[in-house]
């Protein structure tokens, strides 16, 4: 399956955002998570990736250095740095190489 029961879960969907709470997943997971939701993502959905930041950093670095070819940018707010807001081209208007 792409996303188990467990992940979606996790996931909400407000308007044009998906909130996943990444709390006590492994890097390994989050990145299947993220290229999932990415591929899935055809309509260009912001992501608002919920990582922490009292435990550790190791899924925040992870998801601000990943890479994808839709990802048109990342922010974590000021006032929230347990949150990674990602925008995300709607695959149709991707950049064909």
């Amino acid at each position: 399956t792409i996303f188990p029961e467990s992940i979606m879960q996790r996931m909400k969907v407000n308007r044009n955002i998906i909130f996943v709470d990444l709390h006590n997943l492994r890097v390994y997971e989050v990145k299947r998570l993220l290229n999932n939701s990415i591929a899935l993502n055809r309509d260009g959905a912001n992501l608002a990736m919920i990582h922490g930041y009292n435990r550790g950093t190791a899924l925040k670095k992870y998801i601000y250095e990943y890479e994808h070819e839709r990802i048109l940018d990342k922010k974590i707010p000021r006032n929230n740095p347990g949150i990674t807001y990602i925008t995300v081209e709607p695959a149709y208007s991707a950049k064909v190489a």
